[in-house]
């Protein structure tokens, strides 16, 4: 038999736990960098009955309802009722943590807060609703975001990668256009086109 858990029972495994998910996802989110629209709601789907969701933005009722109708989700959400390119679940309930604090009193049981990342805004977040924090310290969040340090470290343990280079742009350098033309055309190189295959633009 396998050991290996889901990551609901990775959270939590105990009953007298309320996993609370705020499952943003924003681009570059060390800088909480809002300028792309992100939805919140993954978190509904994966959700147990039990749980509690934070969303930014209103609840889509529709989706909701068929959520539920495959016994999946759940009731208790709240929602903060922003834009969906505001702030961050964490930077909400920071500035305003009573309504998730009113649902979790209701709830009854000890919150285990789940964000999508982890920095100090979260361990902050996590503190105002009085919550365990599911997640890792926010330098070992920042350190592990950055995919060349995150590659390197899982190459130390010997996890398999894909290969690659890494590419740090320079903007004070005027040759950043030149050094990804050449990495392109060195991989490229190596690629096989089939002898049946047909180059020439518009057909193959």
């Amino acid at each position: 038999m396998s050991d290996f858990q889901s990551i609901r029972t990775a959270i939590s495994g105990n009953s007298d736990e309320l996993v609370v998910y705020a499952a943003d996802n924003f681009s570059q989110f060390s800088r909480r960098d809002a300028t792309v629209t992100s939805k919140s709601d993954r978190a509904l789907a994966s959700a147990r009955a039990d749980d509690l969701v934070i969303l930014r933005g209103k609840l889509d009722q529709d989706y909701h309802r068929w959520l539920r109708s495959h016994c999946l989700g759940t009731d208790h959400v709240v929602a903060y009722n922003m834009p969906p390119n505001g702030k961050t679940l964490s930077e909400l309930i920071v500035a305003d943590p009573q309504p998730v604090q009113r649902k979790i009193s209701e709830m009854g049981r000890k919150p285990v807060y789940a964000p999508w990342f982890s920095t100090q805004m979260e361990a902050t977040a996590a503190e105002a609703l009085g919550a365990d924090l599911f997640g890792a310290t926010a330098s070992d969040t920042l350190k592990h975001n950055d995919k060349a340090t995150f590659k390197a470290f899982c190459q130390e343990l010997k996890v398999p990668v894909v290969d690659g280079v890494a590419f740090t742009m320079q903007p004070e350098k005027n040759d950043n256009f030149q050094q990804m033309q050449s990495l392109v055309e060195r991989y490229l190189s190596t690629l096989r086109i089939p002898a049946n295959v047909n180059t020439d633009s518009g057909s193959s």
